[in-house]
């Protein structure tokens, strides 16, 4: 019975039949990069989706930020979240007259509450007046102010 394929070409080198050209070189073109610029094995591209499991960024901070830590409160030993932990911190510091943790606090009011639902301090008409000097001299860049008139160590105006 006589061999079904001695019509075919046989491969000179490492290529497929069909895949060379009359030299003996491997073809270019769609689909066929050259040899030089092929992706090689474990060149250290990151192939494939990311394993199960995996947890992106956001995942992972809600993970921690909702861990339960012992935080000691008014004397007693208290379990709370990270997040309650580090809001009581916040308040306690914008209390204590922290200027960022104020930012802070009024920030996050703001956030959850609303501009609309936030109390805020009523000003006495000695302060409002103030306010008011301070916002028109700070609107017209300051012109014409004087820093008043400072003591020296005797007492005597300077």
């Amino acid at each position: 019975m006589p061999d079904d394929n001695e019509d075919l070409p046989v491969a000179d080198g490492p290529y497929k039949p069909g895949n060379t050209d009359e030299n003996g070189d491997y073809i270019t073109g769609k689909f066929r990069p050259p040899d030089g610029s092929k992706f090689r094995v474990n060149d250290g591209r990151a192939r494939g989706r990311r394993p199960k499991g995996k947890k992106n960024r956001k995942t992972e901070f809600l993970e921690q930020i909702n861990e339960r830590i012992t935080m000691v409160e008014n004397g007693r030993k208290k379990r709370v979240t990270k997040r309650r932990a580090a809001d009581a911190q916040m308040i306690d510091g914008a209390i204590k007259g922290k200027a960022a943790s104020q930012r802070m606090y009024y920030a996050q009011l703001e956030k959850i509450l609303g501009d609309d639902d936030i109390e805020r301090p009523v000003l006495s008409p000695v302060q409002q007046a103030i306010l008011e000097d301070f916002q028109r001299r700070f609107d017209s860049g300051f012109e014409g102010y004087a820093p008043p008139p400072q003591a020296d160590e005797a007492g005597a105006e300077t």
